[in-house]
């Protein structure tokens, strides 16, 4: 008899299965007219019920026929009145904006939810839209705030003693540690949660856990593990044709077989996500298939099917606002007091992500619109010298319609810079009146705003100049002037005062070790302070908790700087490329720190005008020691 490949066989079954979840709609029909035929028919509670169920089936088929129904839910419950059916109406429709990517809106559905549950002192519902908020902030990539609301949420369900609203809040909690690097811990929770769900006697509950626990395990290297997690939460999510839970499977799955180098099984299973979540308008799933699809065919070898993958995956996350950009755009003015039973809650401020997502974009088009007039003059100067001995006179015009492209650029840049810097130096000083007039008055949230935009513009302005300086160092104009400075007096302590308030924020302690008696050298002080600025901005934004430390030495007879952090390390194999130009050790969809990848390209620039030797020293998850040695003996 023939031999069949197991794996295969389920392959083909899961596809089998799939292709059923896929017209699975058209089998819901009766049901969602059944349901439709209530609202119509019916008023009430009946009628109330009949709008949560619908809003409910239509999450897992159309998210915007959901918000569609849900709002006119709302809508009714507010005539009635009915505000039990309004909480649970707007938890469904902010479920469906984090879905598609509209995280403002819903944040907005959230709050106005938890205030209505406050009013009615509800407990049960207060702990789940905790949860739900948590959620959103944990998209956006805001792990403090995220885990605040999770921990909120645990304590009250555990007040409560409601065993399977705990295994929830720990899931959520685990989902936390997992994603800033801490699997071990991650684990625990993943564990317990799995077991109070288990104890339920329905594996249904615990599809979200085996997800997660999955995951970990990836993180881990346990390929092998994650992969039987994965495939029991694929199977139960088939079992119930939930086909947005089915997409989420499928995405992780493939994310496993890229980890296990099998491409093709990968390319097929996110596929088949893309083609749900596309059915789904689920654009987090979409942005997420568009990218791993890119990188498989990169993988590969298949470069025009990775590059389309990717110019889809840059379209619609430019559309939706990225992981990076929404951080720092969307700020509200004032948090809903989750504990207080004042119930007015002021309108969302939304000013400031406006302005930070048009700076950014501008930002974006200056990057591109250099690197284009750089790549055409480049390209300009190839091919004059190819026509040199034959065309003397065009090589001459040439060359000067290139030297007046570059002065056509470089003016772009100062006006660029100018038109940028304008504004932001107004929003510094208007913040700067504001925190002078309001600081003593205002909560303690609003207060932190000061703080963020101040931060926020600063970064703005550094990257502008980096920007600048690294053009003018590609086109030779750039010049340093050296002179005998103080290492202390000249250069660190203007650093410290800068970055203190900020290190502070953070909670991070900033310090200065100086063993230099004689700390004079010879250099460019613009130079070697932006250095010293770069290795702090990055020391501070890598650092989750502990200290900064700024050490003058001398070394083998030679005067040195040295920047040292406790934060998350540098992987080793990241270290060969860690000072060229637009280098990051994370990049795209799954990246959880902000910047260019100029920085550090720059700082080894400026040290090698200066006559500088950098060194740097790392270890994952320990921290980091970069090291400048100047030249000249003590």
């Amino acid at each position: 008899m023939p031999k069949f490949d197991k794996k295969k066989l389920l392959f083909i079954l899961a596809l089998f299965l799939f292709q059923k979840v896929i017209n699975a709609s058209d089998e819901l029909n009766p049901k969602i007219d059944s349901l439709k035929n209530v609202i119509e028919s019916q008023e009430g509670q009946n009628k109330i019920s009949a709008y949560i169920n619908l809003s409910e089936i239509l999450y897992h088929s159309s998210l915007l026929k959901s918000i569609e129904i849900a709002k006119e839910g709302i809508e009714y419950c507010r005539q009635v009145p009915d505000v039990l059916g309004e909480i649970k109406l707007l938890n469904q429709v902010g479920l469906n904006y984090r879905i598609l990517g509209n995280y403002q809106l819903s944040l907005e559905n959230y709050i106005e939810s938890l205030k209505l549950a406050e009013e009615l002192d509800n407990e049960n519902l207060i702990g789940e839209i905790n949860s739900n908020i948590g959620n959103v902030y944990n998209y956006l990539g805001d792990m403090p705030k995220a885990l605040d609301y999770y921990e909120t949420s645990l304590v009250i369900r555990q007040r409560l003693q409601d065993s399977l609203a705990i295994a929830k809040s720990l899931n959520n909690i685990g989902n936390v540690y997992k994603v800033i690097d801490q699997n071990e811990t991650a684990l625990n929770y993943f564990n317990e949660s799995l077991r109070l769900k288990l104890a339920h006697s329905d594996s249904l509950l615990a599809i979200s856990t085996f997800k997660n626990i999955g995951s970990t395990l990836i993180n881990l290297n346990r390929l092998n593990e994650a992969e039987k997690y994965y495939n029991t939460s694929y199977q139960l999510e088939l079992r119930i044709s939930d086909s947005l839970g089915i997409a989420n499977s499928l995405i992780m799955l493939a994310d496993l077989y890229i980890n296990k180098e099998e491409y093709y099984k990968a390319l097929e299973a996110v596929q088949n996500a893309k083609r749900i979540s596309e059915k789904l308008n689920a654009a987090f799933f979409i942005l997420r298939s568009h990218y791993l699809i890119a990188e498989i065919n990169e993988k590969l070898g298949l470069y025009k099917n990775a590059l389309n993958a990717f110019k889809n995956y840059q379209t619609m996350s430019d559309s939706l606002n990225n992981v990076e950009v929404r951080k720092h755009a969307i700020e509200l003015d004032a948090v809903f007091d989750r504990y207080q039973k004042d119930k007015a809650v002021k309108e969302l401020e939304i000013t400031r992500q406006t302005l930070f997502r048009n700076v950014y974009f501008i930002i974006a088009i200056l990057v591109i619109i250099t690197a284009t007039i750089i790549y055409i003059r480049y390209r300009e100067k190839a091919k004059i010298s190819k026509e040199i001995i034959e065309k003397n006179k065009e090589l001459e015009s040439a060359i000067e319609k290139a030297e007046k492209a570059n002065e056509l650029k470089s003016d772009f840049l100062a006006q660029m810079s100018h038109e940028i810097r304008t504004p932001i130096n107004t929003i510094l000083n208007y913040t700067s009146l504001l925190r002078i007039e309001f600081e003593d008055k205002c909560s303690p949230e609003l207060k932190g705003s000061f703080n963020s935009i101040e931060n926020g513009a600063k970064r703005l302005l550094r990257t502008i100049d980096l920007i600048l300086n690294m053009s003018d160092i590609e086109s030779g104009t750039f010049e340093v002037i050296k002179r005998d400075h103080s290492l202390n007096k000249d250069i660190i302590q203007p650093v410290l005062d800068e970055f203190r308030s900020y290190a502070n924020s953070r909670n991070l302690e900033l310090k200065f070790d100086h063993n230099l008696e004689n700390d004079i050298v010879n250099v460019d002080a613009y130079t070697i302070t932006q250095t010293l600025v770069n290795l702090v901005d990055n020391s501070v934004k890598y650092t989750m908790e502990g200290s900064i430390t700024i050490k003058t030495e001398l070394i083998n007879g030679y005067k040195s700087i040295s920047v040292s952090d406790t934060g998350i390390g540098i992987a080793p194999e990241y270290l060969p490329e860690l000072f060229s130009k637009f280098s990051q050790e994370e990049h795209g969809y799954t990246r959880r720190y902000e910047g260019t990848g100029l920085g550090l390209a720059l700082v080894k620039q400026y040290c090698e005008m200066n006559g500088a030797e950098i060194n740097v020293e790392s270890e994952k998850g320990v921290g980091t020691t970069f090291t400048i040695i100047f030249d000249g003996k003590k």
